[in-house]
Order: C-alpha cells, then structure tokens, then sequence
C-alpha cells in the first residue's frame, strides 16, 4: 500500500512545471525550423534574453544597424506611457534607443535614466501559443534625481515559431507615482521652495538639451530651430511638460524621448524634437483606441 502512495507522489512531483525554476538566460538563436510547442522554462529564457539585452551595456549591441534578431520583422509593440510601434526598425530604435543617450553621456538630463539591473517577480504562460505574462522589476539610473530606482514593468509577450517576438504589450506600473516622487527629490535635491519650482526647473533643463542637441544634429533640410535661444522661447512658451503619461503626444516629455534618439536617426528624429511633433510627439491619440486596441486585445490573437 505505502508503495503505491509513494509511486504516486514521484509521477506526480515529475508533472511539476519546469518554470519554477529561474533558468540563467542563453545566447539568442533563431529556430531553422518550426519546433515543437515549448514548455514554460524555454519561454521564461526568452524573456530573460530580452530584458538583459536592455541593460546598458547590452542595449548598445543591439542598437547595431538598429536590426535586432530578437523582433520578429513584423512585430507589434506599445509601451503603456508612449506609442505603438510597428515594425523590426522602429521598436529596435525605441526599446533599445530611448535609454542610449543617457547610458554614453551620464552628464544627459533625463526623467527615465537607463536600466542597471532586471529581476523577474512574477511569471505565467501559455507554451501552445508561446505567450506570457511577466513582471519585472528594473533598477533605473537616473542622474537627475542622483538616484538609481526600481521600476515595474507588466509585459506581455508573442513568440513567433521562430522564437522572435511577434507583440508586446509593456506597462510602466506606478509611473505617476515614480514621477511624483522624483519632483520631491529634485525639489530637495536643489533646495527648491516647493514642487512646483521643481517642474519648471525640470522643464527648463529639458528644453536646454532637447535645443541644443536639436541645433547641432538637425540641419539643412531637418533643420526645426534657427538657434538655441529661439528653439529654447518657443518650447518654453508653446508646450506644455507633459503628464506622466504623455511620452507619445505634444509635450516636453516626448521630445525629450526623442533626444536622446536624435544622433542615431536624425532623418527620423528631428521632426519630432521640432515644433510640429512629426508623427510622434503629437496629440492625435484617442484614449479609448488606445486601450482598446484589437492588436493586443483581439480574443482571436489573445493567446489564453
């Protein structure tokens, strides 16, 4: 009888997904051939292969030829606080881009700062459809507030049978709180009368490099300001800073995402640090298509 018991409790331990442990990330390698459904572990390395491919100094190698193998050509990615992007180029250019600014100059102004460590807090999957759902929680350097911060991401995941990411849905989690928090501590950090102060403090240094740098990477035909002290009035003037959640609309906050971009891709870049917006930094988003969006929320291609 104990015999029996004990045969049981082995198969069953046997059964136990192989996703609980925590498997150390593999060097990306496209499929050749369409494998069979994978199991939760081979998924959870996927996503450990794309976070650490975003801590500097990984970011920069991806940034190389802004190619990188671990998009599918087609992909679909948003990321909660920005824009959909489209395409293997631009979600490259944007995962990968937005943090390079900050990881080459540490003496760049920034809100975002560039991530220097990742640790996964909570992981779930589908292996038939190759999806998954993590949180993350990301340590970001951000030389501003003179302070490195955990932030957490909510990522869901599409792997193609490739194993290249088909979509992701990214969502910066208490960001507003994350934004808060950091005007307190500029507001201490420079001996500020009160919050306030501290946002046109940082509006200002904002607008100072977004012109400098829109000056000297911008010019003939991507010319967007005559000089420094012109681009500085009007952006001052003529945009507003931006909500925490208004890096993909007419604010300082999206051109300043821009910035940082701007010596990889001025061709692309420089419309969007400039009055106009481009086709970036403009209010032409609708909340309710935004959230509803049937690219990420379609039942069809939900995965579950």
């Amino acid at each position: 009888m104990l015999s029996g018991i004990f045969t049981i409790i082995i198969a069953a331990c046997a059964l136990l997904p192989s996703a609980i442990a925590r498997p150390q990330s593999q060097p990306y390698e496209s499929a050749s051939v369409v494998a069979p459904a994978p199991d939760a572990s081979h998924l959870y390395n996927l996503t450990r292969v794309f976070f650490e491919s975003m801590i500097v100094p990984n970011n920069l190698v991806q940034l190389k030829g802004l190619n990188s193998s671990i998009f599918a050509e087609d992909i679909t990615g948003r990321v909660s606080d920005s824009r959909k992007f489209l395409g293997r180029e631009l979600n490259t250019e944007y995962v990968y881009g937005a943090f390079t600014g900050a990881s080459v100059n540490e003496s760049r102004i920034t809100l975002i700062g560039f991530p220097r460590t990742t640790m996964t807090m909570r992981f779930a999957a589908n292996p038939v459809d190759k999806t998954a759902f993590i949180t993350e929680i990301m340590s970001f350097d951000i030389k501003l507030l003179g302070q490195t911060i955990p932030v957490q991401m909510d990522v869901w995941f599409k792997w193609n049978d490739n194993d290249e990411v088909q979509a992701y849905d990214a969502r910066f989690v208490y960001f507003d709180w994350l934004m808060s928090d950091g005007m307190k501590t500029l507001k201490n950090r420079y001996n500020l009368p009160d919050v306030l102060h501290a946002q046109d403090l940082s509006k200002s240094m904002l607008i100072s490099q977004i012109c400098e740098t829109a000056v000297a990477s911008c010019q003939g035909d991507l010319l967007q300001y005559d000089s420094v002290p012109q681009c500085q009035e009007y952006l001052m003037n003529n945009k507003r800073m931006g909500q925490p959640f208004e890096f993909g609309v007419d604010t300082i906050l999206c051109r300043s995402l821009h910035e940082g971009m701007l010596t990889l891709k001025p061709e692309a870049h420089c419309a969007h640090v400039g009055p106009s917006g481009g086709d970036m930094c403009t209010d032409n988003l609708d909340y309710a298509t935004y959230v509803m969006d049937t690219d990420f929320f379609d039942p069809s291609n939900a995965g579950w």
